[in-house]
């Protein structure tokens, strides 16, 4: 955990210094990331606001690898609108639920962002957005469900290629069918992730 606010605080402080930025857009069609994934798992659902909101921001639960564990890759369209995917891996060792010994997790998402600086001009070095991914997670083999994931995020940018992207999605099964994970028995998690992404035209 140390390592991870260690980790936490440098990207801050590099977002917070990046002097240069423009949003992936025609100019730089496509982007690639890597990096680092957190899931915290949920014990809330949706009919408990509060109690997700707390554990949201509670980060002593969060599961994580120390190294790579997220790969993405996007592609902007047309008026803000980008495309992407990603693949994930994990270790699940914290969970309301019991608690497994590292039980392997895998997530596959397909998404749809929306460039914020769209509707409010261009923000220099800040490229925030909203997203929305339809994918699947697996607990030890063992299928989450069919996963729908609103999410948000933002970009900030070192120079015209390289920056760092930092996102966050709330993962639910539990609209669209039976979640069969003991660990994840609810349906419910959050997925957060710190990258580094490289743009670049066709």
């Amino acid at each position: 955990m140390k390592n991870l606010k260690v980790l936490l605080l440098f990207s801050l402080f590099v977002s917070l210094t990046s002097l240069k930025a423009n949003a992936q857009d025609e100019e730089n069609k496509w982007a690639i990331g890597f990096g680092i994934n957190m899931v915290d798992v949920s014990a809330a659902g949706l009919g408990d606001l509060g109690s997700q909101v707390s554990d949201y921001f509670s980060a002593g639960d969060w599961n994580t690898l120390p190294s790579l564990s997220r790969l993405s890759v996007a592609r902007y369209l047309d008026k803000g609108i980008i495309v992407d995917g990603a693949v994930a891996i994990n270790t699940i060792s914290k969970s309301p639920f019991g608690s497994p010994d590292d039980a392997a997790y895998y997530s596959v998402d397909f998404g749809a962002r929306y460039d914020l600086n769209e509707l409010v001009g261009d923000t220099a070095w800040f490229d925030p957005y909203v997203k929305l991914s339809l994918g699947g997670a697996w607990v030890d083999s063992e299928s989450v469900g069919f996963v729908i994931s609103p999410s948000y995020g933002f970009n900030t940018w070192f120079n015209e290629n390289v920056g760092l992207n930092f996102e966050s999605s709330y993962k639910t099964s539990s609209l669209v069918g039976t979640n069969n994970s003991a660990i994840v028995s609810s349906g419910y998690h959050f997925q957060h992730s710190i990258s580094f992404v490289l743009r670049f035209d066709e």
